[in-house]
């Protein structure tokens, strides 16, 4: 590990291990505050130069809609810039919200 930082106001946690940055979540991916606090740590990242990006959906235990779109968003943002955005540690309802949205393909669900 080479750089941890935690938002400690939204709880999203932030390491970067090798080439990747690993974002945790604390929290359902239920409406916007809850959107707002994940997209804030991914944009530090961004901004830090991490385009490779590993969103650890352990602790989530739903997604909406709106974060749905946001992950899709987040993708096409970072292929541009030359990385990516992968999905790891979803329960089983996320899974197959992500097969049935294309969230799945788009994110190596």
């Amino acid at each position: 590990m080479s750089q941890t930082a935690e938002n400690s106001a939204s709880s999203v946690n932030c390491v970067r291990i090798g080439v990747a940055t690993h974002v945790t979540p604390g929290f359902s991916l239920v409406g916007n505050e809850a959107l707002q606090d994940l997209l804030l740590a991914v944009d530090g990242c961004v901004e830090s130069g991490d385009f490779k990006l590993i969103i650890d959906f352990s602790a989530v235990q739903t997604i909406d809609s709106m974060s749905i779109s946001a992950l899709m968003d987040l993708q096409d943002r970072l292929l541009k810039l030359g990385g990516w955005v992968k999905v790891l540690g979803h329960n089983s309802m996320i899974g197959e919200i992500a097969e049935i949205t294309g969230l799945a393909e788009a994110h190596r669900f």
